[in-house]
């Protein structure tokens, strides 16, 4: 699996659809800006656009992983206890 490095965190976030999973490398120093322009994206764009972006960081790797869906499925799944079922689509190398 060819990576790509994520040179604007606010560009990759805003590109993934519902159903996509995308992973980069992502310094260990940029982690915190993932954090909080993930967070902010779903308070806002992503209630417009009617996504839900969750994210997990691979520390030993520096990877990043994106995972979206809709926000009807992250309120159904968060609904029946099922709310961390979207950490199964994240590449097995990765977690």
């Amino acid at each position: 699996m060819l990576l790509e490095k994520v040179n604007n965190i606010t560009e990759w976030i805003n590109e993934i659809e519902p159903g996509d999973v995308k992973s980069a490398y992502l310094p260990c120093a940029r982690l915190q800006s993932l954090n909080c322009l993930a967070s902010r994206f779903n308070q806002s764009r992503g209630k417009e656009r009617d996504k839900f972006v969750h994210y997990h960081f691979c520390s030993d790797l520096e990877i990043a992983t994106l995972v979206c869906e809709t926000r009807e499925e992250y309120l159904i799944n968060k609904q029946n206890g099922e709310e961390n079922c979207w950490k199964t689509q994240i590449p097995k190398d990765f977690r």
